[in-house]
């Protein structure tokens, strides 16, 4: 099966983000901060990682610090997710990576998800 995991704080957003991934056939992890992020990311390789930028505790750059230190999560594609475009120069720092700014429609998601599931298929 295809795995997802959502990093996002705002709790309504990771929920939509959960429901519209699950939806579209993946098995979705969560976490609200960068820490809980890097601990399942120690125990789990996602195939695909949404990952918010601005989160407390443990933003999205030491998320992306961690999966830079770790190549065996280089197969997972990562979404960076932001409000400011401003953020997108941090695509460059990752092998496989794109950006979205927000907000997020569900149909951008669906459309990387469908993506994710064809690669993974290959």
């Amino acid at each position: 099966m295809v795995t997802a995991l959502v990093i996002e704080d705002e709790t309504a957003l990771r929920v939509l983000y959960h429901r519209v991934l699950e939806q579209a056939g993946l098995d979705v992890g969560v976490a609200e901060d960068g820490q809980i992020a890097i601990k399942y990311l120690a125990n789990f390789v996602p195939d695909l990682i949404l990952l918010d930028i601005r989160m407390p505790n443990s933003n999205g750059l030491d998320v992306i610090l961690y999966l830079q230190e770790h190549p065996n999560l280089g197969h997972s594609h990562i979404v960076i997710i932001s409000a400011s475009q401003e953020f997108q120069r941090y695509t460059k720092m990752l092998p496989s990576s794109e950006f979205l700014q927000k907000p997020v429609l569900s149909n951008q998601l669906n459309e990387i998800a469908e993506r994710v599931k064809q690669t993974s298929l290959e």
